[in-house]
């Protein structure tokens, strides 16, 4: 499955690739390290601690503010590259490390022996959980006496402990240094200028440890728990050219053994929020007496009712919801008003023309408000980076009015077959009998189905406001769409709201129930504008400036040339069993096909290739896995197969009922096939009169699949099966998940169709030094 969310390669990581490529023998030279930091305050127990939790806590807050000197120690930091020859081999004490105030964490009652400090022989870096919202060190440190793992205890080995993680090369900073004065043009969400500027030592990105008190109280910028400090983070990686990272979050789970030699090797794993922007919570605790409370007024005005709706069913304060409303812009202006009159459909049906009895009573809410308003309610309580978090809606020009639009790859045809979803167009299909059958009503004037003035269907060319990118909409047949004016089910929302933990599962909830109502022509997802952008929503589907910039060149990987990055590559092609078992069987399907033909009239042929139904050949035809010189194969062998099984079919005569005739759709009148319609037809009332019902649903996917289907039948790419890489280069720490890339040294056509996306980022120090390996999954790209 792909990663939801899209990006370049950033710039800067362009540059250090390229200049990696350019001066591959300094690669050789390897200077890793890892630093293992702990804040615990450890001190010595007197032997009076109280039972009595009023009085323990005294004792602990005592403690804190005076714990002395010589009985107690403030944090403790391990480093694998130590330079002080008596911490890295002490002859007469056993030593721990060191705290923040320089001091040897000794061990008591252990003299005299020839030991060593703890050393890091081994981190194992990977980011996990759910849209890899969780990153997870794996640390492996060797102790040499018992003494030593139970000081090592204190520090590291206790459930939820606060623990810093550092690690990177300094090596691959010096290879990197041409790149010292490099500067590029990026911009934050609101068109800022961002500067650019590499510290001079990758010793300038570590955390300062040097005053104790700064460091535990600035835990949380690097555990990144709140929100602002993923700028800072982010501004970090960069400036260190990908030569530095850090993992800052809480013990999990810890393991120790006992080697053969009479050592000791300890596994700690620490695990962080990785993907900040993508793990907010989405659902907050809520004042019970504010939420859902009665409006005193006793005829509350439908804008209020929404605001009762809202609150109680979404659990979200009042006072917030308002403020929220009222502080963000709606696209008519008067922002509170238009934002609870235009975006809701069906939530207060009219009782009084009786019309309506036959109408749906399903309640709707536009993908507008889901995206500007409930996305972006987790940011706007204050104390969050809205450059970074809060969910940004593309500006385009149409015509002379410069408007929010999500551009989406749309059809003339299209209208809603399920009731998740509606698309409210002003040339909504009709439906009749023909042949047999149903199909669209070609012939017909189209149905007007605006909704509150919302149309899905966009006019003209829209001229990207951002960047000045052109997407061309003259095509009538090859409709854009604005997939901010979709409507879908309320009821569904709030399910998918009530039972999400982060904003990154109730977006991707949303998104895949528009998607799975798109027939193929659009694919939702989360996406960036631009590098050091807000995250956004795009088609994956269309191209345009979200996903291919047109003064961008996507970045190649080359593990086949002699100056190669690439240490490792492999490329898996893994059909599931599911498809395999279909590919097996295919054959047999289509002989099912030929024969519900005529398997006479290819019997009796001369020409029996030519008298084989078209549906055949698509189990031998391989074009759309052909090669970037236009080469494609044929199963020539297995056409040969399905010509001698038809030879052998004998035709099946038909079975008629002794009640049946003929052929019971022969004998549909026109009425029964106005009511076949009716019956598939979900209709709506539309205005507050009550007089204006329209079918804004049919239920019947095969019928608008294929009109869909023959309009774009020769444009379409095709769907390939599951390709997954993995690739391994020299330690870098400026890769993130979702950003995408091509690849040299596999067949071309998958670099010309599409684009490798990011999954998963794993990190690993060890003797061979700091290795970075990159797991992608092959998407389709327009």
């Amino acid at each position: 499955m792909a990663f939801p969310y899209f990006s370049p390669l950033s710039p800067w990581i362009v540059n250090v690739m390229e200049e990696r490529e350019k001066n591959p023998i300094l690669a050789s030279i390897k200077n890793p390290f890892v630093i293992l930091t702990s804040g615990a305050l450890v001190v010595q127990s007197t032997g009076n601690v109280s039972s009595d939790p009023s009085e323990r806590k005294k004792q602990i807050i005592k403690l804190i503010k005076d714990p002395g000197s010589e009985k107690s120690y403030k944090g403790c930091i391990i480093s694998n590259n130590i330079n002080d020859r008596d911490l890295t081999y002490s002859k007469n004490e056993t030593i721990v490390g060191i705290d923040f105030t320089g001091q040897k964490i000794k061990v008591i009652g252990e003299e005299g022996r020839n030991i060593s400090t703890p050393i890091i022989e081994n981190l194992e870096i990977d980011t996990d959980g759910a849209n890899n919202t969780l990153k997870t060190a794996r640390v492996s440190v060797r102790l040499f006496s018992l003494k030593q793992l139970e000081m090592f205890e204190m520090f590291y080995m206790k459930p939820g402990m606060n623990v810093l993680v550092e690690f990177g090369d300094g090596s691959l900073f010096k290879m990197n240094k041409s790149l010292s004065n490099f500067t590029y043009d990026a911009y934050n969400s609101n068109g800022e200028a961002i500067n650019f500027n590499p510290y001079s030592s990758v010793d300038e990105a570590l955390v300062p440890k040097n005053d104790y008190s700064q460091f535990y109280n600035n835990f949380s910028d690097y555990f990144r728990s709140s929100t602002t400090a993923f700028a800072k983070y982010v501004n970090t990686i960069e400036r260190s050219l990908g030569t530095y990272d850090l993992v800052a979050g809480k013990v999990l789970d810890y393991s120790f053994s006992v080697e053969d030699d009479g050592t000791y090797l300890a596994t700690i794993e620490v695990s962080q929020g990785n993907q900040i922007s993508l793990a907010i919570g989405v659902t907050p605790k809520v004042d019970k007496s504010t939420a859902g409370a009665q409006n005193s007024n006793p005829a509350p005005t439908k804008e209020e009712q929404l605001i009762e709706i809202l609150s109680s069913d979404l659990k979200i304060k009042k006072e917030l919801l308002v403020s929220l409303l009222s502080s963000t812009q709606h696209p008519d202006g008067d922002n509170t008003k238009n934002w609870l009159k235009k975006e809701f459909f069906n939530f207060f049906k009219i009782n009084t023309k009786n019309k309506e009895t036959t109408a749906n009573d399903k309640r709707y809410i536009s993908l507008r408000f889901v995206l500007k308003i409930l996305a972006n309610y987790v940011v706007s309580g204050g104390g969050v980076d809205t450059d970074y978090f809060k969910l940004v809606i593309p500006t385009y020009k149409l015509g002379t009015k410069e408007i929010e639009i999500i551009p989406v790859t749309s059809n003339k045809y299209i209208i809603s077959s399920n009731e998740s979803v509606i698309y409210p167009t002003n040339e909504l299909p009709k439906f009749k009998s023909s042949n047999g059958e149903i199909v669209v009503d070609k012939d017909s004037k189209p149905v007007n189905g605006l909704i509150n003035g919302y149309n899905f269907h966009i006019s003209g060319q829209l001229k990207e406001v951002w960047d000045g990118v052109v997407i061309d909409t003259q095509n009538t047949d090859a409709r854009t769409g604005n997939a901010l004016n979709i409507f879908v089910h309320y009821e569904e929302v709030v399910k998918m709201w009530n039972k999400s933990y982060t904003r990154a599962d109730f977006l991707e909830q949303v998104l895949q129930l528009v998607n799975k109502n798109s027939y193929g022509l659009f694919a939702l997802s989360f996406g960036l504008r631009a590098e050091n952008s807000g995250p956004s929503i795009i088609d994956t589907k269309m191209k345009n400036s979200l996903i291919t910039k047109s003064n961008d060149k996507t970045y190649r990987f080359k593990p086949t040339t002699i100056n190669s990055i690439v240490r490792s590559f492999s490329f898996n092609f893994e059909m599931s069993n599911l498809v395999a078992g279909r590919t097996i069987f295919n054959s047999g399907k289509f002989l099912a096909e030929a024969s519900q033909k005529d398997a006479e009239a290819v019997l009796k042929s001369e020409d029996k290739l030519a008298e084989l139904p078209d549906e055949v050949f698509k189990s031998v035809d391989n074009s759309t896995f052909g090669n970037a010189d236009g080469w494609y194969s044929i199963n020539r062998i297995e056409l040969e197969r399905i010509i001698k099984d038809v030879q052998n079919t004998k035709q099946v005569p038909k079975v008629v009922a002794s009640d049946t005739k003929e052929d019971e759709t022969t004998t549909k009148s026109a009425e029964d096939w106005a009511d076949i319609i009716n019956n598939k037809s979900v209709k709506y009332v539309m205005d507050d009169s009550g007089d204006k019902i329209e079918t804004l649903v049919f239920e019947d996917t095969k019928i608008i699949q294929n009109e869909i289907k023959q309009e774009i039948n020769n444009t379409k790419k095709p769907t390939l099966s599951p390709i997954d890489i993995t690739l391994t280069i020299d330690g870098f720490s400026g890769f993130r998940c979702g950003q995408y890339f091509n690849v040299d040294g596999i067949p071309e056509i998958y670099n010309k169709i599409g684009i490798f996306q990011i999954t998963n980022t794993k990190h690993s120090i060890s003797n061979d030094g700091w290795i970075t390996t990159l797991e992608a999954s092959f998407n389709l790209t327009p």
